[in-house]
């Protein structure tokens, strides 16, 4: 099961230098690291300027307004290990595609690959231009901006390659993980003590048995007819009727515990996937 990545980190104007420097830092730090031509953040600042410019605002914008989205796209570590570098360059290129369309590609500043890392991404710049012309972040990258942002991407480009939702839901996904895993707990705990109720049954009714024998010269195999008290005879009547239950019920409920056992091993297996992906997304972020 892998799951598309997306995470969105705010950039202000007065830390464009610092994060044109970081972008230009990676490119030199391995070969597998490299631009899209003409987005290349080398000059990020003046190139926000300039976009700016071009949007003649009415007011300058502060300097601790936001010039750069940054959008980290990735999936899941196995699933770039495992992909062919073809389909590979193929998703990159469809999220590049996407978000130019999605933001407007005049908005697009630089589009970064991150292939040396341990689980290759890469990182896309996007100023934020509303479609009204103003720069603003704050309008155009909400929390409910951002889910639907998840959702649109997944429909349109990683849902094409087999990925799931993103990542913007691990954190809500892995407590409802763990939510179901204690329900199934207290499920089991639920059938164990029915399982020993069935198995009192079963003692009592060897019990009973085990009367009715000795009330008898030869056992209650070779008789036709048995004493027993009034109590006991009651309850093996009671029993009697409940019998077929009772074998229902022991076969039902060890289907059911072993069900329950598989099902909270998945999703153990599961959760710790889910946070070795969002570690590893979390470390290469940036």
């Amino acid at each position: 099961m892998y799951f598309q990545h997306l995470q969105a980190k705010k950039v202000k104007l007065n830390d464009l230098a610092t994060m044109q420097h970081y972008l230009v830092t990676q490119e030199s730090r391995s070969e597998m690291n490299h631009s899209i031509k003409d987005l290349s953040p080398a000059k990020l600042s003046s190139r926000v300027k300039a976009r700016i410019a071009q949007l003649h605002l009415k007011r300058r914008p502060r300097s601790d307004a936001v010039g750069i989205e940054d959008i980290m796209v990735g999936t899941s570590a196995e699933f770039m290990q495992n992909i062919r570098v073809d389909l590979r360059e193929r998703y990159f290129s469809d999220a590049l595609h996407f978000f130019q369309n999605y933001y407007g590609k005049e908005n697009v500043l630089y589009c970064q690959y991150h292939l040396g890392e341990d689980n290759p991404h890469i990182h896309i710049g996007i100023i934020p231009v509303t479609p009204d012309g103003r720069l603003s972040a704050k309008s155009l990258f909400t929390p409910k901006s951002l889910e639907i942002l998840q959702s649109v991407f997944h429909r349109e480009v990683s849902a094409k390659y087999g990925l799931m939702r993103g990542d913007y839901h691990v954190r809500q996904f892995l407590e409802l993980c763990n939510f179901k895993i204690e329900q199934l707990k207290l499920k089991l705990e639920v059938m164990a003590e029915n399982l020993e109720l069935t198995a009192l049954n079963q003692k009592e009714l060897q019990r009973i048995s085990a009367v009715a024998k000795s009330k008898t010269f030869l056992g209650a195999d070779n008789v036709e007819y048995v004493e027993l008290p009034i109590a006991d005879y009651q309850k093996l009547l009671q029993m009697a009727h409940e019998s077929i239950k009772v074998r229902a019920m022991i076969h039902k409920f060890q289907c059911e515990f072993e069900e329950c056992k598989k099902e909270i091993t998945t999703l153990r297996i599961l959760i710790e996937q889910l946070r070795k992906d969002y570690s590893l997304m979390a470390k290469n972020v940036g």
